[in-house]
């Protein structure tokens, strides 16, 4: 059954996911629009989650609470000092952090499930 799954979408989701990760990785605004990126980054992470099974989703956000609660307390600590100092707090833009990672940690995840492919084999590609 692996091997089946192995083979779901051939070629054109690896390019799919190569553009995907490029876009995580590196952001470019295409868009004058400042929710237009993050749009796209939930339409990446939606797909990715459609990818994975409920095993494969659980993992690897399970890997990812303690990162979850440390950006969840740095968001209210500054939020709280930005009050304070009569500031805008900018809750949204620090939230929008951990949408980014969990995405392309999800994104790994259908890298690794799928194509086999290392961590290393990662880094090589992001140079």
């Amino acid at each position: 059954m692996t091997a089946v799954n192995r083979q779901i979408g051939g070629p054109f989701l690896r390019l799919g996911l190569l553009i995907a990760g490029f876009y995580l990785i590196y952001q470019p605004n295409f868009w004058s629009s400042s929710y237009v990126p993050l749009i796209v980054t939930l339409g990446i992470t939606g797909g990715c989650v459609l990818l994975l099974s409920p095993k494969d989703l659980s993992i690897a956000i399970n890997r990812l609470h303690i990162f979850v609660i440390g950006v969840m307390l740095s968001v209210i600590y500054f939020a709280f000092r930005a009050k304070l100092a009569g500031t805008d707090p900018r809750v949204f833009q620090n939230v929008v952090i951990i949408l980014n990672v969990l995405a392309l940690v999800l994104w790994l995840e259908v890298l690794r499930k799928y194509f086999n492919v290392t961590s290393e084999t990662v880094l090589t590609w992001m140079l």
